[in-house]
């Protein structure tokens, strides 16, 4: 009988398993930084001066017919309103 010399197998790595990794870090720093920002988005400033959403529902109140500060109150003009239409059409 002779002796061999044969390595043993080395499993293959597969992308999978940086994915894997890559996936869990990327999730990881997404909550970090949702549970840094919680006090800027339940703050005074953010809640009263950020309007946030305000430009989709302007777009939709005027789709309906509505008159921005007539039937709504929208304070920032026509000229935004018009190129939030533009850009969301």
């Amino acid at each position: 009988m002779t002796a061999t010399n044969a390595k043993p197998a080395i499993p293959a790595r597969t992308p999978a398993d940086g994915t894997l990794q890559l996936t869990i870090l990327f999730a990881v720093e997404l909550l970090a930084i949702a549970l840094l920002r919680i006090p800027y988005d339940l703050g005074f400033n953010a809640f009263a001066f950020a309007d946030r959403g305000s430009w989709l529902t302007v777009v939709a109140l005027a789709d309906q017919g509505r008159r921005p500060a007539i039937d709504f109150g929208y304070t920032y003009g026509l000229l935004p309103l018009w190129l939030s239409h533009g850009w969301f059409h």
